[in-house]
């Protein structure tokens, strides 16, 4: 076993710790996807220094992260997504340069985002959704992490506004930071999100990864939460609902004819829907119910 490179036991039904598994220095790929495993993640897994890919979610592990994972040096994608992990976020992952995705979402980690984050200048997809994470998202996630394509902040306890730096993330496709307490006015300069707006496929790199299923996100569409696949590259939404939003919908959001969802909904947003939004040809689920909207709609959706 201790040539083994890369070992798969996903979608199925086993149980037990993992202290047992061979982490070798040869395993670049650990996938354990949707299993019944328990107890911590074992720090012996730092001990596998070719490791490119940890997926273990949807599992039953607890604890902490390692903080010698940040010691990875080739690692590209790390996912503990729907476990019940918790702590705070370890700030040695800053170390992980190569790292391209990172998914902790539906756990039970708090405290704030460190700033050592802002070293993974490589990061594409960032999902802390359904934590317990606190404090004011971060100005430099806009100014340093400029390869995000995925910004998921959904369901925590983030507090002040949304930064305007975040309109620098151009290659931004998803943005979903719903059910916070976000405060402020929505930043005209969302208009500039060329993600949102390209006319070409925003993920045409798909296939680095295309032989392991890991191409996956929750957004809430239409009033539900859809898991997307393989998809999901396809997928442009952003949600902004269940904040505590003022002032008006910028006129200038109308200008991604890209977006398939926008959700500004259970927010404390005033004035006139802009007549523009007619135009926003991909869009197919507006929700912007529970604000304090006035004047005439109906020319708004004139096509």
């Amino acid at each position: 076993m201790h040539m083994l490179s890369e070992l798969d036991l996903s979608h199925n039904k086993l149980t037990g710790s993992l202290i047992n598994l061979p982490f070798n220095e040869n395993i670049m790929y650990l996938l354990l996807v949707d299993n019944l495993f328990n107890g911590s993640i074992p720090s012996s897994v730092c001990r596998s220094r070719s490791l490119e890919i940890l997926d273990v979610s949807g599992n039953q592990l607890s604890g902490n992260i390692p903080d010698c994972v940040g010691n990875l040096p080739h690692l590209k994608l790390l996912i503990l997504g729907s476990n019940r992990l918790s702590g705070v976020f370890p700030s040695s992952l800053g170390n992980t340069s190569s790292l391209e995705w990172l998914k902790l979402n539906d756990n039970n980690f708090n405290g704030q985002i460190p700033q050592d984050l802002r070293n993974l200048r490589s990061l594409e997809v960032l999902d802390l959704g359904n934590n317990e994470f606190s404090g004011t998202i971060p100005k430099w996630i806009g100014e340093e992490l400029w390869a995000l394509r995925i910004l998921r902040l959904h369901k925590n306890n983030f507090t002040g506004g949304i930064p305007q730096s975040l309109c620098r993330c151009s290659n931004l496709h998803i943005l979903d930071v719903a059910h916070n307490s976000l405060t402020g006015s929505i930043p005209h300069c969302f208009g500039e999100l060329s993600g949102m707006n390209e006319t070409t496929d925003p993920y045409d790199d798909e296939q680095r990864h295309s032989d392991i299923d890991l191409l996956n996100v929750f957004q809430v569409i239409k009033g539900m939460e859809l898991e997307y696949t393989k998809t999901m590259h396809l997928v442009v939404n952003m949600d902004l609902s269940s904040n505590k939003l003022t002032g008006e919908i910028p006129p200038e959001i109308t200008a991604l004819a890209m977006l398939m969802g926008l959700n500004l909904s259970h927010n404390h947003l005033s004035g006139s829907i802009p007549d523009s939004i007619g135009k926003m040809k991909a869009l197919n689920s507006i929700d912007f119910s529970d604000n304090q909207l006035t004047g005439q709609s109906l020319q708004a959706w004139q096509l």
